[in-house]
């Protein structure tokens, strides 16, 4: 951290100003990658704050970004823009260009709880998100209708039936959050058999946390890998396809933000209902937040007013088929419209946001 430190310093008094991206790891820089691509195509400096560093810098781009440790970020003072990925991040404490671009959508219920004050923009995702913010958020930050730049490159082929992107009719993916109190990471192997006894190609999502856990998540599923499940389980590690989601035509999941992404692409949808999520864990970690009222809330249940619900493996079958029926429905259709501003336009509006304001 010190080498970080004395990095940190020569960037702050080196002649020109950088860009500030804060990720939790390196796997998580695709969501800027266009946008960050738009900033070195002007000249610009940018930096990569990260807990994930492998080394002093990072060649993705063709030029070298600097990546420093992530538990500086408070201290830088000298900057053009910094940006995180999630509303708990610390932000620096000085300067007036401190945005929020969230990787991934609102759930649980928990993520008002987690906003950290300090910063001055928040990049909303979609409709459903702006509305949720306007009428909960106590703090003073101004929020922009960006868009989710982790999602343009799916839709940027124009003229191509987004339909013909779904990698196969029997394409399912399995995404269950790391909390050990979901009932599909309890019960993974019995959906994923199931699903295999029908011919599916299955998806597993493997969430980040997975490379430093020794929890039950990464029991579940290193029992699962070592099952030898054979050529029809892909297990899809962090930075791998992080656009699986709007290209398997089903994704299985509990409470995870995830299933926002599949359906604004009118994919089919599965929530595994996973009571002790709510009745231990929220209960013990989050006693403020109320369940009943998270899932009728559109921002923030993941499609849970949508979505198929099941309780367990044996109801699987019943939840696809109805999927297949209504996973376009008008309903469905009209929901969807909600969950995505600038769809395949995101990064180069926050972009032009960023060259206009800060270059």
């Amino acid at each position: 951290m010190i080498k970080h430190a004395f990095l940190l310093v020569s960037l702050m008094i080196s002649k020109q100003k950088a860009f500030f991206f804060r990720i939790e790891n390196i796997s998580q820089i695709h969501h800027f990658r266009e946008v960050i691509k738009l900033l070195l195509r002007d000249g610009c400096s940018v930096v990569i704050m990260t807990r994930d560093y492998q080394s002093s810098d990072y060649t993705e781009f063709g030029t070298k970004l600097t990546l420093i440790d992530a538990r500086l970020s408070p201290i830088i003072f000298r900057y053009r823009a910094f940006v995180a990925v999630s509303q708990n991040m610390r932000p620096p404490f000085l300067g007036k260009a401190k945005y929020i671009m969230p990787y991934g959508y609102f759930a649980k219920g928990i993520s008002i709880p987690r906003f950290r004050d300090g910063y001055n923009y928040f990049c909303s995702i979609c409709p459903f998100m702006t509305d949720y913010l306007l009428k909960n958020l106590k703090i003073d930050i101004k929020i922009l209708p960006i868009g989710y730049p982790k999602s343009d490159s799916y839709f940027l082929d124009e003229g191509i039936d987004i339909r013909k992107k779904i990698i196969s009719e029997k394409s399912v993916l399995i995404a269950p959050s790391h909390e050990e109190e979901s009932a599909l990471l309890e019960h993974i192997g019995e959906y994923t058999e199931k699903l295999l006894a029908k011919n599916y190609s299955v998806y597993i999502k493997i969430h980040p946390v997975y490379s430093t856990s020794t929890t039950i998540y990464r029991k579940k599923i290193d029992s699962l890998i070592n099952k030898g499940l054979g050529t029809y389980v892909k297990f899809v590690y962090p930075g791998d396809d992080e656009l699986l989601a709007y290209k398997t035509w089903l994704t299985i999941t509990d409470y995870s933000s995830i299933a926002n992404e599949a359906m604004s692409v009118l994919n089919g949808v599965i929530l595994v209902d996973s009571p002790r999520f709510y009745n231990e864990f929220l209960k013990k970690n989050y006693p403020l937040v109320d369940w009943a009222k998270v899932v009728a809330e559109p921002a923030i249940n993941s499609c849970y007013m949508q979505a198929s619900i099941i309780s367990s493996p044996e109801q699987l079958d019943e939840a696809i088929t109805f999927e297949k029926k209504n996973c376009k429905s008008s309903s469905r259709t009209q929901y969807s419209e909600k969950l995505l501003y600038n769809r395949g336009g995101a990064s180069l509006a926050f972009g032009e946001l960023l060259r206009k304001n800060h270059v």
